[in-house]
């Protein structure tokens, strides 16, 4: 298995998680990465408890692949 893989591997979230446990393990797992495109005047916790209301205020965002809701949450990192 090449490291990517097993990277890959690691990040997916077991299969018996709720929908909602899976979202918060792989937002914990992407926490580092994303937080790092912040630009320095926004704070980091607020950000990740931003991304959380979100999907607290509008669960069918849950219904989209990771894939793409993490690429746009790692836009709106990017964007501030």
């Amino acid at each position: 298995m090449t490291t990517a893989a097993a990277t890959q591997q690691d990040t997916k979230p077991a299969k018996n998680l709720t929908v909602w446990e899976g979202f918060q393990v792989e937002l914990e797992s992407r926490e580092q990465e994303i937080c790092s495109m912040l630009p320095g005047h926004v704070n980091k916790e607020r950000f990740k408890n931003s991304v959380i209301a979100a999907v607290k205020q509008t669960p069918g965002l849950l219904k989209a692949t990771p894939r793409s809701f993490f690429g746009a949450v790692t836009k709106s990192a990017q964007d501030g």
